[in-house]
């Protein structure tokens, strides 16, 4: 099968992928944070104080991916993950005052 770039499929996925190139650099440049994490931000904000479980759900990822999200900004210090009580492993995440 061979890619056709006048399909409307094919050059929609090149601007999309073109404005996240476009958001990644501008944040990056003005805030020193990337488009996922700023999405990630945004999304915990949204929801209010998710599981890692939900917040994954929200954004469209796999677990193990927002775990590792979740991990760096609790490093930048931009957000908490706390266990809950209950069955599993379970982390509610919340924004920090520098989130």
């Amino acid at each position: 099968m061979t890619y056709d770039p006048t399909q409307p499929a094919y050059r929609l996925h090149t601007l999309v992928s073109a404005l996240d190139a476009a958001a990644d650099r501008m944040l990056g440049e003005s805030f020193d944070i990337s488009y996922g994490r700023f999405l990630t931000l945004v999304t915990i904000q949204v929801l209010g104080a998710p599981t890692q479980v939900e917040l994954a759900g929200a954004r469209g990822v796999s677990a193990p991916a927002a775990s590792r999200m979740v991990q760096s900004l609790v490093e930048a210090g931009l957000v908490t993950a706390t266990r809950t009580d209950g069955a599993g492993n379970r982390r509610v995440v919340q924004l920090t005052d520098a989130g």
